[in-house]
């Protein structure tokens, strides 16, 4: 697969930061076919410094709130492990 997002900054050099809905960060961390494809290129653009990737704090809480009510720390524990890889700020 090309790289669509890549090429999508390309022809529009203005946008610069992009805000992640809680469902991108759902499809990367959980592995959603067929949309966690797109969702890696997404980050992989983040880390590559392509694009500036921004978190809410209405995303965090949509996506932490099934784990937490489930008792799930594996799920809260991935949230954590993501964002310090990331540098989310």
């Amino acid at each position: 697969m090309g790289s669509r997002i890549l090429d999508f900054l390309v022809s529009n050099s203005h946008i610069t930061s992009v805000l992640l809905d809680s469902s991108v960060l759902i499809y990367y961390l959980e592995g959603v076919e067929p949309y966690n494809l797109l969702s890696e290129e997404i980050f992989q653009n983040i880390v590559d410094e392509n694009i500036r990737g921004l978190l809410s704090v209405i995303s965090i809480t949509e996506y932490m709130a099934k784990p937490l009510a489930d008792k799930k720390e594996t799920d809260v524990e991935s949230l954590n492990s993501f964002s310090s890889h990331y540098q989310f700020k």
